[in-house]
């Protein structure tokens, strides 16, 4: 029981890195004019979504 709580937290702190990194390389694109504001906007509301939803199921300890 206790390895899947492990697991479980490694998972989301994963995620939560994923969506870091995606946001970052949105954030680049944008800066290099590579896509619309609408379209970057659009994308970005929904990593924000993921992000609140794992955040809300619990967040990584080291993450707060």
């Amino acid at each position: 029981l206790e390895w899947a709580a492990d697991h479980a937290e490694d998972q989301k702190r994963l995620a939560l890195d994923v969506i870091s990194t995606q946001r970052r390389a949105l954030l680049d694109a944008r800066d290099d004019g590579d896509f619309s504001a609408e379209a970057l906007n659009a994308v970005l509301a929904v990593l924000d979504a993921d992000q609140i939803s794992l955040e809300l199921k619990g967040a990584p300890a080291d993450l707060d």
